[in-house]
């Protein structure tokens, strides 16, 4: 019953996955592929596969997310999650934002461009066929979850960055400052920082009610050389279970 209730967990709350995935001190980073576990408890769920591209200029940024083995013939599910922009001063501009959610019994596409930081177009396929609760083109200063995320926590002064939208919820996100943490394990004693990722003003734009099961997200980060800062572990809690990313490698790919 609890794994059952993890796996839903992954398939009604993927979106929160996509949630800080990166930072770098200096911002001179090229292009980095870094593999994560997905898990419940000691059990392993699927794998977290992220590769990005960023400069002083723009980011690119893409995310994949797969079943385990262990899960293939009781819950199949393939996760891809993509985004790039411009950085101007210390802002992550969105010009494209896409996600893909596909399970045994449905897929799920979203595609989200931006111009001068508002919704230009909105796909969903399959298309919704009500009137949204909230008009996600009249907003201002709009973001998607991956492009909000890096700015957060790549300055880190405690801002707070608004109307992050997904296609299919508008949301807040904030952070404070980082604890500093140690982490150790078989392979590797690492010291970092661990934050707690505040998401406020929850919006469903396709439903009447704002519900939601998270109660905290907390990122735990390290840095491995040159300037590099990848998160270690990445949790999130819900009221009925906790679900957590572990690090497992990276390279360089440039």
């Amino acid at each position: 019953m609890l794994i059952y209730k993890s796996l839903k967990l992954i398939k009604k709350n993927y979106f929160y996955f996509v949630f800080i995935f990166f930072f770098s001190t200096n911002l001179k980073a090229n292009s980095v592929e870094a593999v994560y576990d997905i898990k419940w408890n000691n059990l392993v769920l699927g794998s977290l596969v992220w590769e990005f591209k960023l400069n002083e200029q723009n980011y690119e940024f893409k995310i994949n997310l797969k079943n385990s083995d262990f899960l293939s013939k009781i819950y199949p599910f393939y996760g891809e999650y993509y985004s790039k922009g411009l950085i101007k001063k210390t802002n992550f501009i969105p010009e494209k934002y896409y996600s893909i959610w596909d399970t045994k019994k449905k897929k799920k596409v979203i595609k989200i461009f931006f111009a001068n930081q508002k919704v230009f177009k909105l796909s969903l396929d399959p298309e919704q066929k009500i009137d949204p609760y909230i008009n996600y083109y009249n907003l201002f200063d709009t973001s998607d979850p991956i492009s909000a995320s890096l700015e957060l926590i790549i300055n880190n002064d405690g801002r707070l960055i608004k109307n992050v939208f997904d296609g299919r919820r508008v949301y807040n996100i904030s952070s404070g400052n980082g604890v500093r943490k140690n982490f150790k394990n078989k392979d590797f004693s690492i010291s970092g920082f661990e934050y707690d990722i505040e998401i406020s003003k929850y919006k469903n734009v396709w439903k009447d009610n704002n519900k939601k099961d998270l109660k905290k997200i907390t990122v735990l980060t390290g840095e491995f050389s040159e300037g590099l800062i990848l998160p270690i572990s990445f949790k999130i809690t819900t009221k009925r279970v906790v679900l957590k990313i572990i690090y497992k490698n990276h390279q360089n790919l440039d």
